[in-house]
């Protein structure tokens, strides 16, 4: 690569659900910027406060939500169920940004291995890029742990699409905590494609306090998916442990009326607030960490070296964060509390064992994930262009 080469680099990315594909992406696309790429970022996912005040170009297509779990219907911003024309308008957008880029490198985010409601507007895009001159580098960007596929059938089309279509694959994660073949069985050729970036972790080292630590934080995020959690350790926070106070953070995206109902069960040893800005610091501060096992939430967990307990979300036959849960537990930052055995005398009983647990005393995750991905994909660029 000549000194002068600006490399043009277009992530695509449709959130439905939560924001964490999307703050991903743009994790991503900083990382790239700050490299000195020229970097455009298709999102389809419905626009949200993250989105603003970027350095680098952003295309909002038409957006479209899932709702739910199910994630085969799409709705678009008028709450409608989107159509044949809704998708073709769409699919025009996206090619359009593509064929104004100039790009050198594409990153498709999730998609083979996921995300084939997209596929109508995918598959198009991924046939004009391979048309493309000089043609571009392409890479399916994925986190560590996916849903693992249900079917065979599954996993033969996202071979099929990783051959006919991709030069590599960025894991998100970390090779020593988990692998991809741990979720997603692709064929050994393709497994050996996959470039493990670290995890992407944009938080800052909290600062801890030399206070006793005498808290334990309950976080769930802002999805229906964590109000059995917060119910369950209200009645746990009533029993014990003694001397410890429960300070439950709720995610600001659960009604109001729900936070009331907490709020109405506080006591002496039970403070119910609303999620803060200075979680980070809160979390590095405390005795017990008590949530779900997201990816970013994990995050949050290793970087504040704290004693933790995760739930992981396993409604509708969800088995990613189960599987991550496990594999953190296995590397000692955590204690996984399975959620079908989850009431309030369990979370007790885990609790009063998880207070005595030595705290990992070296944190070893790789966290610089967003810079990996600068420069791996930097690399492939590279090598793509010796073998042209």
């Amino acid at each position: 690569m000549t000194e002068t080469k600006r490399l043009s680099v277009f992530i695509y990315v449709t959130h439905l659900l939560g924001s964490g594909h999307l703050s991903r992406a743009l994790a991503i696309a900083e990382a790239c910027y700050a490299q000195k790429m020229k970097v455009t970022l298709a999102t389809g996912g419905f626009p949200t406060h993250k989105l603003k005040d970027r350095p680098f170009d952003i295309v909002q297509l038409p957006p479209c939500k899932i709702k739910g779990t199910d994630f085969s219907t799409l709705y678009d911003e008028n709450d409608d169920i989107v159509d044949d024309d809704w998708r073709s308008n769409r699919t025009g957008e996206l090619l359009a940004a593509l064929i104004a880029t100039n790009t050198d490198i594409i990153i498709t985010e999730l998609f083979p291995l996921g995300r084939h409601q997209m596929k109508f507007e995918l598959e198009p895009f991924l046939q004009l890029a391979q048309k493309l001159t000089p043609a571009p580098t392409l890479l399916c960007s994925v986190r560590d742990i996916l849903q693992p596929p249900s079917k065979q059938k599954k996993i033969t089309r996202a071979e099929t699409y990783l051959e006919d279509f991709y030069d590599g694959l960025l894991v998100h994660g970390d090779s020593n905590v988990a692998l991809l073949a741990n979720s997603f069985p692709l064929k050994a050729g393709l497994l050996e494609t996959a470039h493990y970036t670290g995890y992407i972790f944009d938080g800052k080292k909290p600062q801890k306090n030399k206070d006793p630590k005498t808290e334990i934080i309950v976080s769930a995020g802002g999805g229906a998916a964590g109000t059995r959690l917060y119910e369950t350790a209200v009645e746990a926070s009533k029993v014990g442990p003694k001397g410890y106070v429960w300070r439950l953070l709720v995610g600001k995206g659960l009604p109001q009326a729900f936070f009331d109902k907490l709020l109405a069960e506080s006591h002496a040893g039970l403070i119910v607030e609303w999620a803060r800005p200075d979680f980070p610091e809160l979390l590095a501060n405390a005795a017990l960490s008590i949530s779900q096992a997201g990816y970013n939430t994990m995050l949050d967990i290793v970087n504040a070296r704290v004693r933790s307990i995760t739930v992981p979300f396993s409604d509708g036959g969800e088995l990613e964060q189960e599987m991550r849960a496990k594999l953190f537990e296995k590397a000692g930052y955590t204690s996984v509390l399975a959620n079908a055995e989850l009431n309030a005398r369990s979370l007790s009983k885990t609790v009063d064992a998880s207070l005595v647990r030595p705290v990992k005393d070296k944190q070893t995750l790789n966290l610089e994930g967003s810079r990996g991905t600068a420069q791996i994909i930097k690399q492939l660029w590279e090598d793509k262009q010796k073998n042209v």
